[in-house]
């Protein structure tokens, strides 16, 4: 009967002996993955969020606002949502401001409302053409855009809220250099 116990047990035990002693190791090596499924799980977000902190930290420093931000867009419903622990509806609603800040900017270049409405990525693409924004900000713009697809389309994703409060300070310092690009409107 002990010689069943023991034949039983032995693969679980060594299972759990094995991950205790390579717990480190297992970390390292899950911590460096680009991109690992599992059902729904990304660990891709992450390594996003670091490569756009990267290209933010190379930004010039935005200048102070030359205009106090509209009441619909102050920063205090994103730190409401963060300290009600809503991280994706942080990033969420960050997302949502860098994008009408795209839209000011692309109109006040020419680009026409219409429908449908151009996608955020052709709109940065547009006015990186033209040179409304730099090759940077574009980039930038596109990794936020992709953390933003990642969250939306995978709704079991939790963001930490170190992540959401990272997210919301990129998405913050882009939509002051999009603003900065965006001729205030008369009247």
């Amino acid at each position: 009967m002990i010689a069943e116990l023991a034949k039983a047990l032995g693969w679980p035990v060594a299972a759990v002996v094995i991950v205790v002693v390579l717990q480190r190791p297992i970390a390292r090596l899950l911590g460096s993955l680009r991109n690992l499924k599992y059902g729904k799980l990304k660990l891709e977000f992450r390594r996003r969020l670091e490569k756009a902190k990267k290209e933010a930290a190379a930004l010039p420093a935005p200048s102070e606002p030359s205009a106090p931000p509209r009441a619909d867009e102050t920063p205090l419903v994103q730190r409401h949502l963060l300290a009600q622990a809503d991280f994706r509806g942080a990033i969420l609603l960050a997302w949502q401001r860098v994008e009408e800040q795209l839209v000011e900017l692309a109109e006040s270049v020419g680009v026409k409302r219409g429908w449908p409405l151009k996608p955020t990525d052709e709109l940065a693409r547009y006015l990186q053409y033209t040179e409304t924004i730099t090759d940077e900000i574009a980039s930038l713009l596109g990794d936020l855009q992709h953390l933003r697809n990642d969250l939306l389309h995978n709704p079991t994703f939790v963001p930490t809220q170190a992540q959401a409060e990272e997210y919301v300070a990129l998405a913050e310092r882009v939509v002051r250099f999009l603003r900065e690009r965006t001729p205030r409107k008369a009247g």
